[in-house]
This record gives C-alpha cells, sequence and structure tokens, in this order.
C-alpha cells in the first residue's frame, strides 16, 4: 500500500519534496527490484530501503543488494536477500519526488534539467565504482542524489551493499561484498544531477545545494547514525557508507525522513563491529 508520509519545501518555497513510502510483504528469501508508487505529476530524484527482519521470528537479518532510481525517474527500485540462512522479510522502499513551481514534471524531465548518468564496475568479490559528472557538466549541473544496484545471479549465495554515497560534490560511489562464501558480482552506480540555473517563469533561479555527513561512534555490530539537513534545504538524497574491517558489515537501512537520512549496517555471523557515516542531500532556490 502506498502512503504518503510528508510534503516539505526549501527556503523559497518553490522547491516541493514528498516523501512516499511502500511496503512490500514478507518473502521466502529475496526482494528484486521493489518499486515505490509511480510518480507521473514529479520526478524521483531519490529513496532508500529498509529490510524488515526485527524480533525472535528473523533472527539472522536480511541485506540490501539495491537502491537507485528507475529508468524515466518516475519511480525508486530496492532489492534485498537473506544471506547464508533463510531470513524471510519484508522490504519498505521510499521515494523522494520533485517539483518545482513554474515547472512541469515534463519540463524538469526533459533530459536536460536533470540527468542520471551510470558507471558499472568490472565483476569481483568486492566491486567498488564510481560515477562522476564530466568536466563540462560540473560547469552546468549539481548532484542531488545517487544509488546502487548490485548485479548477482539468484543461483549463486549473493553480494552485498557495503556503501552508496556521495563521494564528493559531482561523485556517487558504490561498494559491496560476498559474505563467507565466494560470490562475485558486478555493480552499478547511478547519480542524480539537476541544472543549476533553471529558467523559471522569465527568470533564473539558481540551485544551491548542501552535503551533510556524520559518522557514528564507537564501533559497533550494528551501527547506525541519522543525519539532517541544513534548514531552509529540501532534502533530495542520501547514503551511507560502513566502514568495516575484517569479517565484514553490509548495510539493510537507507532510509529518508523529512529533514534527514538514516542509515544502518550490520555484521553478519561473522563479527565486525564498525561505525557507519550517513550522509544527505539538499537543494534550495536563490
Amino acid at each position: 500500500m502506498s502512503t504518503l508520509l510528508a510534503s516539505f519545501e526549501d527556503q523559497s518555497q518553490q522547491v516541493h519534496i514528498e516523501l512516499w513510502e511502500e511496503n512490500h510483504p514478507v518473502k521466502p528469501h529475496h526482494h528484486d527490484d521493489a518499486v515505490t508508487p509511480e510518480r507521473k505529476e514529479a520526478v524521483v530524484i531519490g529513496g532508500g530501503a529498509r529490510c524488515w527482519f526485527e524480533g525472535p521470528s528473523t533472527p539472522w537479518g536480511s541485506l540490501l543488494t539495491a537502491s537507485y532510481p528507475r529508468t524515466g525517474l518516475d519511480a525508486w527500485l530496492a532489492s534485498s536477500k537473506d544471506h547464508s540462512h533463510s531470513e524471510p522479510h519484508g522490504l519498505t522502499v521510499w521515494c523522494l519526488s520533485l517539483s518545482i513551481d513554474g515547472m512541469t514534471s515534463g519540463d524538469l524531465n526533459d533530459g536536460t534539467n536533470i540527468i542520471v548518468r551510470r558507471a558499472e564496475s568490472a565483476k569481483t568479490n568486492h566491486p567498488k565504482i564510481s560515477v562522476s559528472l564530466s568536466d563540462e557538466e560540473r560547469e552546468n549541473y549539481v548532484l542531488i542524489s545517487g544509488g546502487a544496484h548490485v548485479k548477482w545471479s539468484s543461483n549463486e549465495p549473493g553480494n552485498l551493499l557495503t556503501a552508496s554515497y556521495p563521494s564528493s560534490s559531482h561523485t556517487w560511489t558504490a561498494r559491496s561484498k560476498d559474505h563467507g562464501i565466494p560470490s562475485p558480482a558486478v555493480l552499478e552506480s547511478y547519480l542524480v544531477a539537476l541544472r543549476h540555473e533553471l529558467p523559471i517563469r522569465s527568470q533564473q533561479k539558481y540551485v544551491l545545494v548542501d552535503f551533510e555527513s556524520e559518522e557514528s561512534y564507537p564501533a559497533k555490530n550494528h551501527p547506525t547514525q541519522t543525519t539532517k539537513m541544513l534548514p531552509d534545504f529540501a532534502l533530495t538524497g542520501g547514503g551511507a557508507v560502513a566502514h568495516w574491517g575484517s569479517n565484514g558489515n553490509m548495510l539493510w537501512r537507507l532510509e529518508p525522513g523529512a529533514d534527514s537520512f538514516t542509515a544502518a549496517s550490520k555484521d553478519h555471523d561473522l563479527p565486525d563491529p564498525c561505525t557507519i557515516t550517513t550522509y544527505s542531500v539538499g537543494i534550495r532556490l536563490v
């Protein structure tokens, strides 16, 4: 069932964001490309997902393998899986949809005002891949969100997300790993960018971007961290990186809120306490 959780604006009151939620019921082993509600009257520029495994009936936990924009920017996709142990679980997927006064969704999503860039890694046990705006694009666009997608095969043990985050103001980085059992995979990283000068009602409006990050302390087996936006900015995306050291600590929660982004990770079977850094990205017009 689709639910509108929140609507919020930037300081100019011209940027409007809606936060939508879709709950997917319990499935035996994994969710593949679970989708949020389609947003035809706005543009989906960010999102996230959370595995539901709390309680004695789900002791091991399930983990994320994807959180990324659907082609056409009309929905957000997420995937998850259990690992080594059978773990039926539900999956909640969120999307952040953008509208701007004086522009239709067609204006925004015309292929020039909002662009999506994607990069793909080689197939390896611990893939890492970054996607960046080109030098020319950096003169005209600002990064506002991003995502990641592990391309693992259902007949293999699987490969799990450990990071999906803005590693710079123009780069989105993704990381994943196999765990306990060799299972190389291909990893995709996605970047969503908005033109920093927008023609609105015969005026040029400029897009300012705020990047916030905060790391959890001390190291824990199941770290979590919430990072808030600066006031006056509207949240457009977020991400996280688990700073695992030896065995691995993987993401199970990437959750946008009205003014913040929350992320969590966990070790699995093999102990590996770590910290996690959570990022929030937001915009305002001037």
